[in-house]
């Protein structure tokens, strides 16, 4: 594989970088506050070289912004999906997903598999945000969203290949949230378009389908619940991030096993009326959940916010996470993920230049940081990725909305000495 221009950019940012809060109606911290866990004598967290992803496919179906997914992070390393569209004769669309295996040093692993390819209309296409992918007892599973062909799922196997696919279902709807179950089942929730507000982003109003290890789709089941994320556990309990009634305040609810709500509830922040919610994201993860959102305030936010839930929608904690970079700013783009002792922030900023910068910082579980911000990422272009914690620390992985960032990246944030 070939190195790309903007890595060297990258590369030299790295070396060069490696040298006011409303109160909470519910606690921060946890009941028994985390211990400190020391790094190891004379080790510092760094960014690894970037490498390539996906430069085995062609530059239509090249990773792009707003068309990647979230990670599912395994034994081995995470497996990253993407969709790509392709005009066809005749006014029709192809769309196809793609998973390549990148290892947790941040070298793809192997080509990358075609999961899917469908044909549609090109006026059923709308996309709110990216595909899905998460890791099962049995391996993978990709939710896809084929437009007014509705949704459906496919399970894959460690290399990436189809095991079997589920029927279509929701069709013409919009399907979000694929949950693993314990009893190799899944969770897809599925209703209209998300709706965004001044102040809100997508509120979603939506009903759940589950698909069993054979791959039979239930009726759709109605929570009535009006949600802006949620996560789902293996036990089929869950979280849901939502406005309060007076719209004041974002709160978390815990759902039973038929996703309704139940009498758990924390109130998380509140946020001033000039003020928005942003890059609100939710993901259950084993025994527990997480979620992380920014509130925009008009001089721009100094952190971004994290909070933990329990199986069964308990609240745990919530930290705020500094950004650490000069001044107060608007991040162009946030993701978080949390470790057994490590939180990992990552965003986007625009410099004064006019580059669009990534960079990484490395928290404790308390919210101390451990590392300064790390520029990963320096172009003229926009780029988007995201961060998973892994066995070795954490992985970035990303692409650009533009042929110069061109093939997609990933790198490896390891504390090294």
């Amino acid at each position: 594989m070939k190195t790309h221009p903007c890595f060297l950019v990258a590369l030299s940012a790295v070396a060069a970088a490696c040298g006011a809060k409303t109160e909470l109606d519910a606690p921060t911290t946890t009941t028994s506050p985390p211990i400190p866990v020391p790094e190891p004598p004379g080790c510092q967290w760094r960014i690894g070289a970037p490498s390539p992803v996906g430069n085995d496919v062609s530059e239509a179906h090249a990773p792009r912004i707003g068309h990647i997914s979230e990670g599912a992070v395994g034994d081995d390393g995470v497996r990253w999906l993407w969709r790509s569209f392709e005009s066809l004769p005749g006014g029709e669309r192809s769309i196809s997903w793609r998973v390549a295996h990148i290892g947790f040093d941040g070298a793809q692993r192997g080509p990358t598999q075609l999961v899917a390819e469908r044909r549609m209309i090109t006026g059923g296409i709308s996309i709110v945000d990216g595909p899905e992918i998460v890791r099962t007892s049995a391996g993978y599973t990709a939710l896809l969203w084929q437009g007014s062909l509705g949704c459906q799922t496919a399970r894959l196997s460690n290399e990436g290949n189809i095991v079997d696919e589920s029927p279509s279902f929701a069709l013409r709807n919009f399907c979000e949230d694929l949950a693993p179950l314990a009893d190799g089942a899944l969770r897809v929730y599925v209703g209209g378009r998300p709706v965004g507000g001044s102040r809100l982003p997508f509120i979603r109003v939506s009903s759940f389908v589950d698909i069993d290890a054979n791959n039979v789709v239930s009726a759709p089941q109605d929570p009535r619940s009006i949600t802006i994320a949620r996560a789902t556990f293996s036990d089929r309990t869950g979280v849901e991030l939502g406005p309060s009634d007076d719209g004041e305040s974002l709160i978390a609810t815990a759902t039973d096993r038929d996703g309704a709500r139940t009498a758990t509830r924390s109130v998380l922040q509140a946020w001033p009326r000039d003020a928005t919610v942003d890059f609100v994201r939710m993901r259950a993860d084993r025994d527990r959940a997480i979620a992380h959102w920014v509130i925009g305030a008009r001089n721009g936010p100094s952190a971004a916010e994290y909070a933990e839930f329990s199986r069964g929608g308990s609240f745990v904690a919530r930290r705020s996470l500094a950004f650490g970079t000069p001044g107060p700013h608007r991040p162009q783009w946030v993701s978080i993920d949390a470790s057994a002792t490590r939180l990992f922030l990552l965003w986007t900023e625009n410099s004064p230049s006019a580059e669009r910068r990534l960079f990484t910082r490395v928290f404790d579980r308390a919210g101390n940081p451990l590392s300064p911000p790390l520029l990963a990422l320096a172009t003229a272009e926009d780029h988007r990725a995201f961060v998973r914690a892994t066995p070795r620390g954490a992985l970035l992985y990303g692409a650009g909305a533009a042929a110069n960032l061109r093939p997609a990246f990933a790198a490896p944030i390891e504390c090294v000495p």
